[in-house]
């Protein structure tokens, strides 16, 4: 669907009227948003950002019908472009996180419209920014202090729990669960012990299964 060999990293968020979209950082150039249809076919790539700074991204996509793209900028933090119900996405990225040391990043949409994103800062750990219903992004909480992690990704399930996928390069993947009322574990559980395992991606299914993908 993309040949581009420049492409750094990418994300992908579905929306409740049955479309999916793609988005992808390319090197030097900014983020670019593929769509594909309800009908199964993919549109042409439309650049949406165009800071040559942006080295990761991620998407989710809430209740209301809005696609929220995070984009990392080393140096100065995460920055957010939303995509309204009806299409048209915001001349410009809001900073949300102004924490120039972070290194990685997921987010995930909960079936209650919060939206949550955990950003990894190396030698501290996870840090996890709520953001509500009404559109209000919150202060972070420290979700997880192993300053080893590197990656990290996050999956919301229909129940309106989620769980939040780290990778500990030489120790493998470690599983930290919300609950739907708001509560996280007090440890993160080891789910893959394969210490090679250096990215991660975890989606949740309206079964109320989560599947984990690694790379090694």
């Amino acid at each position: 669907m993309d040949d581009n060999d420049n492409i750094i990293a990418v994300t992908a968020a579905a929306l409740k009227d049955g479309t999916l979209h793609v988005d992808v950082v390319v090197k030097n150039a900014g983020v670019w948003d593929r769509t594909r249809n309800t009908s199964g076919t993919w549109t042409a790539a439309t650049k949406i950002d165009d800071n040559p700074s942006i080295t990761r991204v991620a998407a989710a996509g809430l209740t209301d019908g809005t696609l929220h793209l995070e984009t990392l900028v080393p140096g100065s933090g995460i920055w957010e472009r939303v995509r309204s119900a009806s299409g048209a996405w915001q001349t410009s990225a809001t900073q949300i996180d102004s924490n120039g040391g972070v290194t990685a990043l997921a987010t995930a949409a909960l079936p209650d419209g919060t939206q949550h994103i955990e950003a990894v800062v190396p030698g501290s750990g996870v840090w996890d920014r709520v953001r509500t219903a009404a559109g209000n992004w919150q202060g972070s909480t420290h979700l997880d202090t192993n300053g080893g992690i590197t990656a990290v990704t996050a999956a919301a399930l229909a129940d309106g729990s989620m769980t939040v996928d780290a990778v500990v390069p030489g120790s493998g993947v470690w599983d930290r669960a919300r609950s739907a009322s708001g509560t996280w574990q007090a440890s993160a559980t080891e789910i893959d012990a394969n210490g090679s395992i250096f990215a991660v991606q975890s989606a949740g299914l309206p079964d109320g299964t989560v599947h984990l993908q690694t790379i090694v």
